[in-house]
């Protein structure tokens, strides 16, 4: 197989026949790639794209060929991704009556196809159109025979519009909407449980916990190396770790061309150290040189000439896979009680929600979602805050019965984990009501310091007593978010214990239904 020479691809204006002779031509990042087939499958470090000629209602023709040669130019000069879905995009396009009516007359591509296509797509999905305009226009500066001057006029004056932004992020949806606090509460607290009790692989540990504080796109978590994650030291101690997050959709070639430097708290980081030496002691470094995956696959895949080092590196939708299987693995409930559905992309703009419900500016938010203008972060800040909803007793319940039980809860002193230890118990103390109680049992095997009673029910060491006063610390608790709603503080400020309060309200759900379960009686035990 020979390359096709710039003048036998780019044809002269009045002959675009497409050449019938086997023959390759070269991508922008230099491998080769057969196009005399009638589907181009072209693989890239994270996804593979499939270009289906067969998917088109006519067959060869100059018209078929000015197609072929609009996305072969976009694959040598722009992008893979780039030149495959733009041609998904214009499919609607090319299938019009019109346009097939054209094909078959050998004739001028009339505006009428362009009129067709947009009355075919649905209203969120017109910004298609702005593919099909550069196809024609493409085309027509090619001075290509069938594309005139008149229809590029009138594709310049027509108002297409961008993607349809934000439909997921304004949707109160539970299923696609941006996960509500306690959700997200519920997943960190499943999270670090999960650490405690090691029952969740440390691969997807590391990758839940990146998305929760990143909300980056899978594409970029995949081509994630070890070197990508350094500890930051000062005076011998581990103080954060720096995370080299590859920047995507900056149009360079190799995905791991430039980064953004993101730092992780000590406990995300220990977890990243800990998958680096998981990933050593399975596979331990043999090569210098050689490329480490931060998520690395059990086997190698299938690559060919050329994407050699992308071998052991997840692809997108399998480190998207990844998060899926660790929120299943939690068992966490969504706010309808179904279980939660999860991808890359709504952790994504789970975050984004979050910091501008935490009072981020539209910068930060653009720096934190690595966009370079602020064109695609206002939707975040038109939707209404759930921050500043009214919490009570009642509602507080309701989450708690949401909440999957990741709290410990025992009978007797005595059946807890450090249970013969008096300094282990905790307890809550009202000097209004003259109260001190005991609420649970520490199962720490140190002091921790930190705040208790409050930040016990935070901690998965923490054994609750079935008959400790814990409706009382949730009244407490509802009743300090009540005062300072009333003092008129920051909604951030009014909610900053709603996850203590979540916490609480597990607990107390837990230990109804334990009692329910096993016919214990209410009185026994207050």
């Amino acid at each position: 197989m020979n390359e096709m020479t710039a003048g036998e691809f780019f044809a002269e204006p009045s002959d675009i026949t497409w050449p019938s002779d086997s023959h390759i031509i070269t991508l922008r990042d230099g491998r080769m790639l057969e196009v005399s087939v009638n589907r181009w499958v072209i693989p890239t470090p994270t996804e593979t794209f499939a270009i289906d000629w067969t998917r088109l209602a006519f067959g060869e023709g100059p018209h078929l060929n000015s197609i072929r040669r609009w996305v072969a130019h976009n694959l040598r000069h722009k992008s893979v991704t780039v030149a495959a879905k733009g041609y998904w995009n214009c499919l609607t396009l090319f299938n019009t009556p019109a346009f097939i009516a054209a094909t078959q007359d050998k004739a001028e591509i009339p505006y009428l196809a362009f009129s067709q296509a947009i009355q075919q797509l649905e209203s969120k999905n017109r910004w298609q159109m702005a593919h099909a305009r550069d196809y024609y226009t493409w085309c027509h500066s090619q001075q290509f025979p069938f594309f005139t001057d008149d229809v590029v006029r009138k594709l310049d004056a027509l108002v297409i519009g961008g993607n349809a932004k934000g439909e997921a992020v304004r949707s109160a949806d539970p299923d696609k909407g941006p996960l509500d606090a306690m959700e997200v509460a519920a997943i960190t607290s499943a999270l670090r449980a999960a650490r405690v009790d090691g029952s969740m692989p440390i691969n997807e540990q590391a990758a839940l916990w990146l998305c929760l504080g990143f909300g980056a796109n899978a594409s970029q978590y995949a081509v994630m190396r070890e070197e990508d994650v350094v500890p930051e030291m000062i005076n011998g101690q581990i103080v954060t770790t720096l995370v080299s997050v590859p920047r995507h959709k900056k149009r360079h070639v190799n995905p791991r061309t430039e980064f953004q430097v993101r730092k992780a708290n000590r406990f995300v980081g220990r977890v990243l150290r800990d998958l680096i030496h998981e990933n050593e002691r399975q596979h331990p470094c043999r090569d210098s040189n050689e490329a480490r995956p931060l998520f690395r696959r059990n086997e190698a895949r299938k690559v060919e000439k050329g994407l050699e080092e992308w071998e052991w590196h997840l692809r997108a939708a399998e480190f998207t896979k990844l998060v899926k299987r660790a929120i299943k693995r939690l068992r966490v409930l969504s706010r309808s009680g179904d279980p939660l559905k999860i991808n890359t992309r709504r952790l994504r703009y789970s975050l984004a929600t979050r910091m501008v419900e935490a009072g981020a500016s539209k910068w930060a938010l653009a720096a934190a979602l690595d966009h370079t203008d602020l064109q695609n972060v206002d939707v975040y800040f038109d939707i209404d805050s759930g921050i500043v909803e009214q919490l009570d007793a009642a509602m507080a319940m309701v989450l708690g019965e949401r909440a999957q039980r990741f709290a410990s809860i025992v009978e007797k002193e005595e059946d807890a984990v450090n249970g013969e230890r008096a300094g282990s118990r905790r307890y809550y103390a009202d000097p209004d009501k003259k109260l001190f109680e005991p609420i649970g049992t520490c199962g720490h095997t140190s002091f921790c310091n930190v705040n208790a009673p409050y930040a016990c029910y935070l901690c998965p060491k923490f054994q609750a007593w079935i008959d400790g006063p814990h409706d009382l610390v949730l009244d407490a608790l509802i009743d300090n978010r009540t005062r300072r709603e009333e003092m008129g503080l920051d909604p951030k400020m009014v909610a900053v214990e709603d996850e203590l309060i979540a916490h609480v309200a597990e607990i107390i759900t837990g230990i109804a239904a334990m009692k329910e379960e096993r016919g214990l009686d209410y009185d026994q035990y207050r």
